[in-house]
């Protein structure tokens, strides 16, 4: 049988003393003096993921339907998708597809919205299907990708003229 002085001695070594040398592999002090170290470097490292915009090149609209693509490679998380638009009334339709990581989402961008532009300047926000229409707030679709992102912005008016169009992707990247 163990009598008390085995019982402390197993005890000790099992849970150590405060001189005890910080260790991963150590007693329980030695493995939290250890804790301390790597929480230390993780927050010392930690990189805040910062919000960006990624723009296309302007382009027309035209009654036949335009697109514009926009990638990046990296980690990150997909915020939105916009289109910032000038030019006279005229009406539009508009949608958007991504792919993530090499893959398509299904359904996404599948189907446009319509949209009455009233003037210049108006800022038209992807919904959580692809569709781009005005909406009193931004989607925030918060889809993350790990490699790489794709996003294509299919426009076409059906009346009106002149007036162009940017395509935009708001994007959380390290």
């Amino acid at each position: 049988m163990f009598g008390s002085e085995e019982i402390l001695a197993f005890i000790r070594r099992q849970i150590g003393v405060r001189t005890d040398t910080d260790d991963s592999a150590g007693s329980l002090h030695a493995k939290i003096g250890n804790l301390k170290e790597v929480m230390q470097n993780y927050i010392k490292n930690y990189t805040i993921m910062q919000l960006s915009t990624i723009s296309s090149n302007t382009s027309s609209w035209s009654s036949t339907e335009q697109s514009v693509t926009i990638s990046y490679n990296g980690a990150g998380i997909l915020q939105n998708i916009y289109i910032q638009g000038s030019g006279t009334t005229w009406t539009s339709s508009c949608r958007a597809t991504i792919t993530i990581d090499g893959i398509a989402v299904p359904a996404f961008g599948s189907a446009s919205g319509s949209v009455a532009w009233p003037g210049s300047n108006v800022y038209l926000f992807s919904d959580s299907t692809g569709k781009l229409n005005v909406i009193s707030s931004r989607a925030n679709l918060g889809i993350p990708f790990r490699s790489s992102l794709c996003v294509t912005i299919y426009f076409s008016v059906s009346g009106g003229s002149g007036g162009s169009m940017v395509g935009n992707v708001e994007i959380y990247k390290y």
